[in-house]
């Protein structure tokens, strides 16, 4: 069984969740992220729904604990009500870059990165996904007015960013959580008397095919094999999380159906993690080269010279557990991550399509989402 983990009493999550089906539209009704929406559309959503978002900021700094579903992939009726109210966020940073006022922008695209993270504590393997896609929402358009902040305007967002980041917890952390929704869904398909109907249950995907497919496979699998299967792999995988990953023994995966269904979708959570990982460590960099510059005339030498603006510590890529890579150009600097292939490729730019990392290249500064 899984352990006990008691809710705060005053929840923030509950806040969140309460303002979110406040909202009154629909996520794709208007397309607040898209360029071509006027801005007095924009304004128009965003006065209507304001009530909801700073029901949201108001919650934050509140102790915020996700309830565990145990559902794999169940989602309850607020998740794409908050993704709208990241886009709300952007919606409002977007007015205000439109006013003159990039400090107040970058505060709130910092809102959704922010409602991203919070969500993101203890979160299994569907709200893992959520919580990472909200903070793109806002790290997206953070990244592109890094150069028009002042000193000031850059070092209260670096702060903020420096506070949220902290909070985000390890790859290991939520691995673990994945590992207790997943065995706790388990533990009910091991009791019951049809394997098929719980999966299909936990999974809230009652007519896809490929699911019935492997329900039906299920059925006549021993179910403490696949039990102790995913157990040993979880295992092995959280004993992996902190090691470089060119450096990762293989993990053995599960021969079971459930398992072989289940650990494609645990690694894609775990890449979207990382990378979104990576994106914030960049963007704490990016405004602390802001700032130092303003302060200084220059760029540093080397990232050691920014610890004290990083609250002591330097953010380390989630894919070697090592410092980024930072080096002075004729232009400027190059600052990157070595991406998900785990092989630095001297700050070439990873190359996607359709917006989806496609396996090559580095995550570069300036240019985390072409």
């Amino acid at each position: 069984s899984p352990p006990a983990r008691p809710l705060p009493e005053n929840n923030a999550y509950d806040e969140y969740a309460a303002a979110a089906l406040s909202i009154a539209d629909g996520p794709t009704s208007p397309d607040l992220l898209d360029p071509n929406t006027s801005l007095k559309v924009l304004r128009e959503v965003v006065d209507r729904d304001k009530h909801a978002l700073d029901r949201i900021r108001a919650a934050f700094g509140e102790p915020c604990l996700v309830p565990r579903w145990f559902r794999f992939y169940y989602s309850p009726p607020e998740l794409s009500q908050l993704r709208q109210a990241a886009r709300l966020f952007v919606a409002e940073g977007r007015s205000a870059m439109a006013a003159g006022s990039p400090g107040e922008a970058a505060q709130r695209y910092l809102d959704a990165i922010e409602l991203g993270g919070n969500i993101s504590r203890d979160a299994g393997l569907y709200l893992g996904r959520y919580s990472t896609l909200i903070c793109w929402i806002g790290a997206r358009p953070l990244e592109r007015i890094v150069v028009d902040l002042s000193v000031e305007e850059a070092g209260a967002a670096l702060e903020r960013l420096n506070r949220v980041d902290s909070d985000w917890g390890s790859s290991a952390s939520h691995v673990e959580a994945v590992k207790i929704e997943t065995l706790a869904e388990l533990q009910k398909v091991c009791r019951s008397q049809s394997a098929f109907r719980t999966i299909l249950f936990a999974f809230d995907q009652p007519r896809d095919l490929e699911l019935m497919m492997v329900a039906v496979q299920a059925e006549f699998y021993p179910r403490r094999l696949t039990h102790r299967n995913l157990e040993r792999y979880f295992e092995h995988y959280i004993s992996q999380a902190g090691v470089p990953s060119h450096s990762r023994a293989g993990v053995a995966l599960p021969s079971d159906p459930l398992g072989e269904f289940l650990v494609p979708l645990i690694h894609l959570t775990v890449l979207d993690w990382n990378i979104a990982s990576s994106h914030r460590g960049l963007l704490r960099l990016m405004l602390a080269l802001r700032v130092y510059r303003g302060h200084k005339g220059s760029y540093p030498d080397n990232l050691d010279q920014l610890t004290e603006l990083l609250g002591g510590t330097l953010p380390l890529d989630p894919f070697d557990n090592q410092p980024y890579h930072y080096t002075l150009t004729e232009d400027g600097h190059r600052l990157w991550s070595i991406g998900p292939d785990g092989i630095d490729d001297n700050g070439e730019i990873a190359l996607t399509r359709g917006g989806f990392w496609d396996g090559r290249g580095d995550l570069v500064a300036g240019q985390l989402f072409r």
